[in-house]
């Protein structure tokens, strides 16, 4: 989602990440309770969650090696351009 926000509708990255953020907030609980419930789609929700919960910390990480945000948007225009 985050890409797609930046990328496609132009959002500010430090927005766009912060949105992702509180929408993951409310959706996580949910995903956590279909696993207790062991219901069909169990393996789907693994899945999200190993891949959602590293490249979590990843994407932090990273944004923190870019800087403030201020300057990591500025770092991300400008690779955008580049494109």
């Amino acid at each position: 989602m985050t890409p797609m926000l930046v990328l496609i509708f132009g959002i500010a990255p430090s927005a766009a990440i912060s949105s992702d953020l509180v929408a993951a907030l409310f959706m996580k609980p949910s995903e956590w309770r279909s696993l207790e419930a062991k219901d069909r789609q169990s393996k789907i929700v693994k899945l999200l969650c190993i891949g959602s919960v590293p490249s979590a910390f990843l994407g932090t990480y990273v944004m923190h090696l870019m800087g403030d945000s201020a300057t990591a948007e500025r770092n991300l225009e400008i690779l955008l351009e580049r494109r």
